[in-house]
């Protein structure tokens, strides 16, 4: 049986006919591999696809591979560039195949593509490049292959469009990469590794995108997305991720689904609320200036509306409270001023935390007791003996009892304030004063608003919470 170093179809006798087919003469045939026959194949082969390396072993030696799939960075450059030109060539040329198979190459210094139209599947499948790449101004008008590929520099995607299904599934980059100004049609970054962060820029993904249990630098690195879109709907994916080294800048968030991520917790005040890593620092590291708390409710905006349409309705609290902040947050020092934001987050969390609503409604209670009790309250005369304030306030053990007791009293009091109940028997009476806001009614007035406002929003806290 006789082999052809072409296709490795055996055939009991190889014919013209069948080495016309990869468009060679039969002349050019027997130049390049009958006048090899003690030459060795190389013997790599992608057990994926199936796929054989047929190029002539010229190193000296015990080596089992050719000089593209050698398993080194020190070649003859000039060889290797050489030999890879022509296994691309012939690939291209050959009618017969679908895919141009760079598999498992090893490139042993920078290697770069500009202005090329590829028509056909490539595959880099299982490639290592120990220079930096660099794809510039290039077309894959077929699926592009990156799979099990290793980058152990920079890595560069500039003006390029794929057309079809790219593939980064567990390939690892070691050092920075960039992609700018990209058209994906369909990608897998699937346990992809990026070990040194890098930058999604200005760039469109159409169709599928899955980030599916990527590792994020372990380094203060971070993955930056600028100016994304996101375009197709419940089909791009970020799981099992770490949320806390990405960064998503400007980008659409309304058609991301985020599964099992790990969102960043703020430090103070310490909440299990799910937060966006830019609503803290900048992409670059720096604080965030007033106009960036801008952007940032935007994004937190988006989020919210995608995880109300989703129905998880807890996550898309997270979201508004997050929107809310950032609004808060840039008005810069004012909103330490009691404004209405100031008010509105303290006193229930925008709506959102009822556990801080209904505290703040038992301390407003609470300091209209003490003021009433302390300020704007005294025995009625008929009833002075079976109750009175003691106005000196000191705390001891003797004294303690009497306290308590005059607080349930006065609470009792309070309830009949705000329940408009009007009894001429009480215990105790407003005590009236020249300004009449630090008289005893005063302090009933101005309690009472401000503890049926509470209420209102407890109750806003609740229903909302209840219903989600």
């Amino acid at each position: 049986m006789i082999t052809c170093r072409i296709c490795h179809k055996p055939f009991k006798r190889l014919t013209c006919s069948h080495i016309l087919t990869h468009n060679i003469s039969y002349l050019e045939y027997k130049s390049r591999f009958e006048q090899m026959q003690e030459n060795k194949i190389c013997t790599y082969k992608n057990d994926h696809t199936n796929w054989k390396c047929s190029c002539i072993v010229q190193q000296e030696g015990q080596s089992e591979y050719c000089i593209l799939h050698e398993p080194t960075n020190q070649k003859d450059q000039a060889k290797f560039n050489e030999a890879l030109e022509s296994l691309i060539s012939l690939q291209l040329n050959n009618q017969s195949t679908e895919t141009v198979h760079l598999d498992g190459i090893h490139f042993p210094d920078d290697f770069s593509w500009s202005q090329k139209t590829f028509k056909k599947i490539i595959s880099f499948a299982n490639a290592v490049f120990y220079g930096k790449l660099k794809i510039l101004d290039t077309v894959f008008e077929k699926d592009a292959i990156w799979g099990f590929c290793i980058f152990n520099n920079e890595v560069e995607f500039g003006r390029v469009e794929f057309s079809t299904v790219t593939r980064f599934f567990q390939s690892t980059f070691r050092n920075t990469f960039k992609f700018y100004n990209v058209t994906f049609h369909g990608v897998t970054f699937v346990n992809a590794s990026f070990d040194d962060g890098g930058v999604f820029k200005h760039s469109n993904f159409y169709d599928f995108t899955s980030f599916r249990h990527i590792k994020t630098p372990k380094s203060s690195k971070i993955i930056s997305f600028y100016f994304i879109h996101f375009i197709s709907a419940e089909r791009t994916w970020f799981e099992d991720v770490d949320l806390s080294k990405i960064s998503f800048s400007e980008c659409d968030l309304r058609y991301v689904k985020f599964i099992n991520v790990e969102w960043v917790k703020p430090k103070w005040p310490a909440t299990k609320r799910k937060c966006l890593r830019d609503e803290f620092v900048k992409n670059d590291g720096r604080k965030l200036a007033l106009k960036d708390f801008e952007r940032v409710r935007n994004e937190y905006q988006q989020l919210k509306l995608n995880y109300e349409e989703a129905r998880s309705f807890a996550d898309a609290g997270d979201f508004y409270y997050g929107e809310m902040e950032c609004l808060r947050k840039s008005l810069g020092l004012k909103r330490f001023l009691p404004t209405l934001k100031t008010v509105y987050w303290a006193s229930s969390g925008y709506g959102e935390r009822p556990l801080r609503a209904g505290l703040n409604l038992f301390l407003l209670i609470a300091l209209w007791i003490y003021c009433l009790m302390f300020w704007g309250l005294k025995p009625t005369f008929a009833n002075s003996g079976y109750n009175s304030i003691d106005y000196e306030f000191s705390w001891n053990s003797n004294n303690f009892p009497v306290y308590v007791k005059d607080a349930l009293n006065t609470l009792t009091y309070v309830i009949e304030i705000l329940l408009r109940e009007e009894k001429v028997d009480r215990i105790y009476s407003p005590i009236p004063r020249p300004n009449r806001w630090f008289s005893g009614d005063g302090i009933n007035v101005i309690g009472f608003i401000l503890v049926y406002l509470q209420v209102i929003l407890f109750a806003l806290a609740v229903r909302r919470r209840f219903r989600r």
